[in-house]
């Protein structure tokens, strides 16, 4: 797991370099007067660059600033959250918004990702089940927080799946239905709504390294589905930012529109699509088309059609357990993975 994501010696001197580079032909423009630009050219000609103008003095300002900062961590060989990064310079940036923006914006121009900066990213992500580490960090028994630290760890045992969850409210659902006693080969995760980088990170990291299969369950509705979407090929706008970051064997197990008839959940539990989940709709079928998700277009194109969409609060509902010890499984018999 940790040989994939460590930054070697020589990547952080090209990044260095890089920076270096960047600095002295600022300073060379300074020189011979010309208009001012942060800019890099890359091995295939196109020049990135960030302009000095009138209206971007202070925004240019906080982005030189947090080069200098990710410059030193470099040098030092010295790995910090970006929140940990922000707090030492609170009162220069604000609010981490700020200091997050000037990191994207270094991102772009560098064409490289956070991680590349040894920058750490902060995740709102939960995992638990049967994962062990090197180090002893297990999350069998309890829940354990993801953090980007764990790319550089060696798993030293894992389940037969990873099940990632939409949100926190089916993750504890899950825990409240003893689904870790049900599944114990199971490793149960959840981005808490639309996943980070560093959940989307850690997650394909170890499905890769153990070579296991990954299912997604989220809600019969337009979000869920570009939840999904997000997980198995990362954000609608990729950047250098997120390359990279997503799950390709990611499986939707569900819970599918098409499900979502053929359950005993009460009508009154279907809502109306409002203008906004046709909108979003619409864009989600322009991007399954696109990536040649099939399925995905089938059931949106149902969604559509019975105009309905269903959370998977409903499930729980029709009896208890009834999403552990039922649906579940029998999601995963018609995949034949039980």
């Amino acid at each position: 797991m940790a040989s994939h994501h460590v930054l070697t010696s020589e990547h952080r001197d090209a990044i260095l370099e890089l920076i270096e580079e960047v600095v002295f032909d600022f300073i060379d423009q300074l020189r011979k007067g010309e208009s001012l630009c942060l800019r890099t050219v890359m091995t295939d000609g196109k020049v990135h660059s960030i302009k000095l103008t009138l209206k971007n003095v202070e925004k240019f300002a906080l982005i030189v600033r947090a080069l200098a900062l990710i410059h030193n961590k470099l040098v030092l060989n010295s790995m910090a959250t970006r929140r940990d990064v922000f707090y030492e310079q609170k009162r220069l940036y604000g609010s981490q918004r700020m200091f997050d923006a000037s990191v994207t914006s270094i991102c772009r121009l560098l064409n490289c990702t956070r991680r590349d900066l040894n920058l750490l990213s902060t995740s709102r992500g939960l995992m638990i089940g049967k994962l062990l580490f090197d180090d002893g960090i297990s999350c069998q028994g309890a829940t354990l927080s993801v953090q980007e630290s764990l790319l550089t760890k060696r798993v030293l045992e894992v389940g037969r799946f990873v099940l990632v969850v939409e949100k926190d409210a089916t993750f504890q659902k899950l825990l409240q239905e003893n689904f870790t006693q049900l599944f114990p080969e199971a490793l149960l995760v959840t981005g808490r709504g639309y996943p980070d980088i560093c959940t989307r990170n850690v997650v394909r990291s170890i499905v890769e390294t153990a070579n296991i299969p990954c299912f997604c369950l989220t809600d019969a509705d337009p979000h869920g589905v570009a939840i999904f979407m997000t997980y198995k090929y990362g954000a609608e706008t990729p950047s250098a930012v997120n390359e990279n970051c997503f799950i390709p064997d990611i499986i939707w197990l569900g819970m599918l529109p098409s499900d979502a008839k053929q359950l005993p959940i009460d009508g009154d539990q279907f809502l109306r699509l409002q203008p906004g989940d046709k909108k979003r709709v619409n864009a989600l079928l322009g991007r399954a088309l696109t990536l040649n998700e099939l399925t995905v277009v089938e059931e949106l194109q149902l969604m559509v059609r019975e105009d309905f969409k269903l959370e998977l609060e409903a499930i729980s509902g029709i009896s208890d357990g009834y999403m552990s010890k039922f649906y579940i499984p029998q999601c995963l018999q018609r995949l034949g993975y039980l």
